[in-house]
């Protein structure tokens, strides 16, 4: 006996160029914009479709059929189903519209498939309306529609970590910065103290973070707990609603803005090695920490890193992080004796990331929300980035001169 199945029909229209919107059911990177957390696309006939959400779900499939700008079909076999169903996405220009046409086929109606129906109807309606929220405003409402805190994590507390300085617990994320006006500044909680703990979930890893945010809403209260002074304590913490930053709408005008930036962490940069010479700013306060120019380097390494990551969000390709490793910091710093012409080479670095912003392409810049994404790390990541080591640096300038 045939198995009786139901078929979904989910339309949703985006205003956006076609060229994006079928880029947004073909390549990984757009893919994991709307719709996954990791997203394995290769968008040819035959080619394999994969797509992971925290903390345990997926769907692996096959593109059965790649129509460019037209048609794209694919199986979807998601956990724990009996067997492979079928999406398929026709996609129509009207105007300056785009007309999604999304059907899901296949979908089981024995107890093996209790509720499926129901629960892909949502799903699929939410990540298309996301789809036309990403694609129109640049604004991924997964992301948005969850609160925030307002910190920028720093450090991984490890078992070894905490035995060294005494901590009372093994495990914990060291706050880096705060931002002013959102929870954890309202709260109290301050650079370089330690969170253990968000509404009952331990931050063993940065994931833990995550998942703790995704639990709730803007408004929640939860209790956290940290360590201040080596002390643990808790308290209540509202969490906020996540701001809508704006930015330069051109390349020009975000090249122009950065370059303020740059400028004023360039001038505080040279206040901090003001009338210290290259054996002060040499010296490591300990064995295996940077040293001042160490830092510098480190700063120097990230920019790099940030122009190929430029480079890879315009190809739609994904990034990689790196390792901060010592060895590599050190020949950074080695291979410019001095420090006017380590600082030099940091001046150099924004330079070339300045010519890089000036001639992004249009399509790169009309991809709202890869191009915000861009403004975000350049605007305000990065400078958060490079303020949180200054004091790094004149701690180790310091320690050198009491040595």
């Amino acid at each position: 006996m045939t198995e009786k199945t139901q078929t979904l029909e989910i339309n949703q229209t985006v205003k956006a160029p076609l060229s994006q919107v079928y880029r947004a059911f073909t390549n990984d990177v757009a893919l994991e914009s709307w719709l996954g957390d990791t997203v394995e696309a290769d968008a040819k006939d035959g080619g394999r479709f994969y797509v992971w959400w925290e903390p345990a779900s997926y769907t692996s499939g096959v593109y059965k059929e790649v129509k460019k700008k037209k048609l794209v079909s694919f199986t979807w076999h998601g956990s724990g189903e009996p067997h492979p169903t079928e999406v398929k996405v026709l996609l129509a220009k009207n105007n300056n519209e785009v007309l999604i046409a999304l059907t899901h086929s296949g979908i089981g109606t024995g107890k093996d498939w209790d509720g499926k129906s129901e629960y892909y109807q949502e799903k699929w309606e939410a990540a298309l309306q996301n789809l036309k929220s990403v694609l129109e405003k640049g604004i991924d409402k997964r992301v948005f529609d969850r609160p925030m805190t307002g910190v920028y994590l720093g450090e991984l507390i490890t078992p070894e970590l905490a035995k060294m300085r005494g901590l009372p617990e093994n495990f914990g994320i060291v706050l880096s910065e705060t931002v002013e006006g959102l929870a954890a500044a309202n709260a109290g909680l301050k650079k370089d103290e330690i969170i253990l703990s968000i509404g009952g979930i331990d931050l063993r890893t940065y994931r833990d973070y995550s998942s703790a945010m995704r639990k709730h809403k803007a408004g929640d209260v939860v209790e956290v707990l940290y360590v201040r002074d080596n002390e643990k304590h808790s308290f209540q913490m509202e969490l906020s609603a996540r701001p809508i930053n704006k930015y330069p709408p051109t390349a020009k005008e975000l090249t122009d803005k950065l370059r303020k930036v740059y400028a004023e962490l360039d001038k505080e940069i040279a206040e901090i090695f003001n009338g210290v010479s290259d054996e002060e700013a040499a010296q490591r306060p300990e064995p295996e920490e940077w040293s001042a120019r160490e830092t510098v380097a480190h700063l120097i390494i990230t920019e790099r890193w940030s122009q190929l990551n430029l480079t890879n969000q315009v190809a739609s390709k994904r990034s990689g992080g790196y390792y901060n490793d010592l060895i590599v910091h050190a020949a950074v710093a080695n291979a410019y004796p001095t420090n006017a012409e380590l600082i030099n080479e940091l001046k150099r670095s924004e330079e070339v990331m300045l010519h890089a912003v000036e001639a992004l392409p249009a399509d790169f810049v009309s991809r709202k929300r890869d191009y915000h994404i861009l403004a975000e790390l350049l605007l305000f990541d990065l400078p958060h980035h490079s303020k949180s080591h200054f004091d790094q640096m004149r701690n180790g300038i310091e320690a050198a001169r009491r040595q």
